[in-house]
Order: structure tokens, then C-alpha cells, then sequence
């Protein structure tokens, strides 16, 4: 099952995330990973008032000011991402922290802090809406069973 989420949707989550990093990691730096962070690092970084960075996973390229920070990310399902980061991470002296909106219900690891939990596909509002099913774009459907906030 698809669930379209509009801006407004990812907003209020990002808020309730950003809270949530300022009291687990306190990071000085939020890092945006291409593509899917970047809307959700912007949002995060402007309720943190702290700058933001950017990490392409494909080119390695990593833009940050500062050596304590968090990546965003929004999905986690098998990982791949997070192990990158991870990997160009273990060797340096940064810390640094990992937060997806959206951890796959079948994930192969946890998380500390995420937005949520779900079995669904969550349709972004930044995705291609074709993805969707007709008409449901731009809207959360409140189905219960389908999501987990943490």
C-alpha cells in the first residue's frame, strides 16, 4: 500500500525529529544526503538553527563545516546508505550520527531516533506523484496500523 504525505505531514514530523536530535546527539551540523534528505535536513537544520551540509552517497562528496553531525536521510530499508556513511566515517575523527524519516518495518538494523516506522511505501511529497495512487496525492491517510511514531 501506498501513503501519499504532503509537506505539511513532513513538517510537523521534522519537527518532532528535530527535537528528538537536539537530546540524543546534540550535533553541531546537519548533513543533508542527496536526494531524499535534502527537504527533511532543511527543515531539521532550520528548527536547530545550525548550518547544513550535503553528502552525495554516489561521488563520496562530503560538504561540512563543522566535525560534529548528523545525516538524514529519508528512508532506510536495507541499509546501503548508512554503511557508506559509516565506511567513509570510520576513518576520521568526526562524530556523527544517522537519522532517517522512514525505517523500513523489515530494516536489517535499528535506530536510535527515526520519524517512522512502517510497512507501507510512503510516498514523499518531493517523489514523483505518478507513484501514487490516482487521487491521493497530497494527502495522509490516518490509518493507525500503518505507521509508528517513536
Amino acid at each position: 500500500m501506498k501513503l501519499p504525505v504532503n509537506y505539511e505531514f513532513v513538517q510537523n514530523l521534522c519537527r518532532c525529529l528535530a527535537a528528538d536530535i537536539r537530546e540524543q546527539y546534540k550535533p553541531e551540523e546537519i548533513i543533508a544526503i542527496s536526494r531524499g534528505g535534502f527537504s527533511a535536513a532543511h527543515i531539521i537544520a532550520r528548527e536547530l538553527s545550525l548550518p547544513c551540509g550535503f553528502y552525495d552517497p554516489k561521488t563520496d562528496v562530503l560538504v561540512h563545516q563543522t566535525n560534529n553531525i548528523c545525516f538524514i536521510e529519508d528512508l532506510i530499508a536495507k541499509g546501503r546508505t548508512y554503511y557508506k556513511v559509516a565506511k567513509l566515517m570510520a576513518t576520521s575523527d568526526i562524530v556523527w550520527s544517522f537519522v532517517p524519516l522512514l525505517l523500513d518495518h523489515n530494516a536489517d538494523f535499528e535506530c536510535q531516533v527515526y520519524g517512522l516506522r512502517s510497512k507501507h511505501w510512503i510516498v514523499w511529497p518531493w517523489e514523483d506523484c505518478t507513484r501514487a495512487k490516482e487521487g491521493d496525492h497530497g494527502l495522509f491517510r490516518d490509518q493507525t496500523d500503518s505507521y509508528q511514531r517513536v
